[in-house]
This record gives structure tokens, C-alpha cells and sequence, in this order.
């Protein structure tokens, strides 16, 4: 089973399929010893699959780029250039390798899953309508940073599975994906305001590894960005189905991964040919911001705090950059 399509979706009610895209992070759940972001789609109306790689390896103030795309054909099926996948367990378990490339980086990796799937059936707006779910992970295996050997063993990730059809600008004041990888589970919600500071989408839950489910019903955030748009930090009270009351704090580590630098502003789905390859670095001194770069959504390390336990995890995040939205702490209710 490698097709990326065999770990299968609940269809888009009454659309046809523009993509079909798999999503995973990678990072560390003591030490804070850089982190990955990989994404993985195919593309039927352009006969495209492509993939990404971008990471901010340990101790190190660059980001890497690393972009693959070829042509979708049985043949390609489970392989992008560098990149192959395999799918040994529908919702339970990828295989991951990255054999060498310009990036410096290569891998072997295995996520299996620690919770159940929540799954968002239909996700719309203006512009995109599609289904996707959330699922918490560990891997095993390792990652080569410039011919250095790092055991990822016990490392925690997230995976996103989604298809449909998506518009990456959807005109939106504040897009929010917190995953807070907690001893026991992981909390994690997706949170989008309008340009007028309403909630326009809000789904979530405590997914635990023994596979139960706790919805998010009630969101508050207080939250703080700087003048370059970068989250810094603050925090969430959380209200959930079983009636639980619980407040997460969230620090930003760093300024976080630029997503510009995996295709999100356009790149993804477009023609380029059989195992095509492109590959920057970036410095992240502030010369590239989610405020100065045409598409602000940005991944960043992040530690949190709920009821006396720490964690590791990402929050992803956007601004927009329109003059019709300024943050305000504000929540949603279901």
C-alpha cells in the first residue's frame, strides 16, 4: 500500500477531488533539538505529485527548502525524486525515507499512531472545501543532518490528511492550528477568524492514547504577536465535552518555519516535469518575516503548560496583513 491516497479521507460531499495531501511535523518531546515539517500531494487535474521537506536543524539559524515534483502516473506512485512513503497501516502507521539530496538532510523514518483520528468531514469556505483529520504519532528511526546520525526514537508529530479543493489565500484575519503534544494525549484545534474578528471555523479535541476523543466546545485565546507579525506566546482556556476546564500556556522557541519555503504560495499542484528538484536556505535574522513574505503562514516550536505538565509541539499560525484586522483576544463557542 503506498499509494498517499490508500490512507483514506470521508470524500468532500459533492466535489471532486484537486488534491490529496498528507501533512506530517517531527520534533523532540524533552529537548528542543530542531524541527521538520513534511507534506506529501497528489494532484489529478494536473497529473502533478509533489512534496516538501523544510526544517530548522538543532542549534542552527537557517531554514532549508527542499521541493520535489513530478509527474502523477502509476509509476510515480509512492516516490518523489528522494522521497519515498509507504502507507503499512491505514491510520496507524506511514514509513518516511528521504535518500540523499542538495538538502543536506536525509531520513528513515516510522510514524505510528498514539490516538484516534479527529476527523473534520467538510471544511468551507468562499474559495475551499474540503475534509481533513488530525492525528498524534511517535516515530522511530533517524534523520542525517550533514552526515550527522540523530536518533528520532520517541519523537512526536502530527500528521494532517486532507482532500478536496483549498485556496491558500482565503481571505482570512487569523488562521490557528495548535497541536500540544502532552504526556497522554495530545490537544490539538484549528481556529480561523474573519477579517471582522469573528470565528469563522473552530473544531478540536484532547485526543488521548488510549484512543478516546474529548471535544473542544469552548475556545478563549489570549495571545501576543510582535511588529513583524511572529507569535511570541500566551494562552488558550479550553472548555470540552466531558466538562473539563483547562488553561494552555504556549511559548514560541524561535521565530518558526516560513511555509512559503514548502510551495504554499502557489507552487503546489503545477507541472514541472519528472522528478524536478529545487532546493534554498534561508536565514532567519528577520529578513524574512510572516509579515514581509507574500504567504505569512508560519510553523513554530513551541512549548506548553496544562495542568502542571509540560509539552512539545507547533503552532501554526497566520495574520493577515490587511488593514481590516487587528488581533484581539476573543474565543468561540459551539
Amino acid at each position: 500500500m503506498n499509494d498517499v491516497i490508500a490512507d483514506s479521507l470521508v470524500d468532500t460531499p459533492g466535489t471532486s477531488p484537486a488534491f490529496d495531501r498528507v501533512y506530517f511535523n517531527l520534533h523532540g518531546t524533552a529537548r528542543l533539538d530542531g524541527y521538520f515539517v513534511l507534506g506529501i500531494g497528489t494532484y489529478p487535474p494536473t497529473a502533478t505529485a509533489d512534496a516538501y521537506l523544510v526544517m530548522v536543524p538543532g542549534g542552527q539559524t537557517v531554514q532549508r527548502n527542499l521541493r520535489m515534483s513530478t509527474e502523477l502516473d502509476p509509476a510515480t506512485l509512492g516516490r518523489i525524486a528522494a522521497l519515498q512513503w509507504e502507507v503499512l497501516e491505514p491510520h496507524g502507521a506511514w514509513h518516511l525515507q528521504l535518500d540523499p539530496n542538495p538538502s543536506g538532510v536525509e531520513f528513515d523514518l516510522t510514524w505510528r499512531a498514539r490516538s484516534s483520528t479527529l476527523v473534520i468531514p467538510h471544511y468551507e469556505t468562499t474559495e475551499s472545501a474540503y475534509a481533513h483529520l488530525f492525528q498524534s504519532g511517535r516515530y522511530s528511526g533517524s534523520i542525517t543532518v550533514d552526515g550527522k546520525r540523530i536518533d528520532v526514537t520517541g519523537w512526536h508529530g502530527q500528521r494532517d490528511r486532507s482532500k478536496g479543493r483549498r485556496r491558500t489565500h482565503d481571505r482570512l484575519g487569523m488562521h490557528l492550528w495548535i497541536q500540544a503534544q502532552l504526556p497522554g494525549e495530545c490537544i490539538g484545534f484549528l481556529y480561523n477568524e474573519d477579517r471582522q474578528g469573528r470565528a469563522s471555523h473552530f473544531e478540536g479535541a484532547s485526543m488521548r492514547e488510549d484512543g478516546a476523543l474529548d471535544p473542544i466546545v469552548t475556545l478563549a485565546h489570549a495571545l501576543e504577536f510582535n511588529a513583524s507579525y511572529e507569535f511570541q506566546g500566551g494562552h488558550f482556556m479550553l472548555g470540552f465535552a466531558s466538562g473539563a476546564q483547562r488553561r494552555l500556556d504556549v511559548t514560541s522557541t524561535g521565530r518558526g518555519i516560513l511555509m512559503q519555503g514548502a510551495g504554499y504560495n502557489g507552487w503546489h499542484g503545477v507541472a514541472r516535469g519528472r522528478d524536478r528538484v529545487e532546493f534554498e536556505e534561508w536565514p532567519l535574522d528577520g529578513s524574512r518575516s510572516p509579515r514581509s513574505l507574500e504567504l505569512g503562514i508560519t510553523d513554530a516550536l513551541c512549548e506548553f503548560h496544562c495542568d502542571g505538565v509540560r509539552g512539545t509541539g507547533i503552532s501554526e499560525y497566520a495574520l493577515t496583513r490587511s488593514s481590516a484586522y487587528a488581533y484581539r483576544a476573543g474565543g468561540a463557542s459551539k
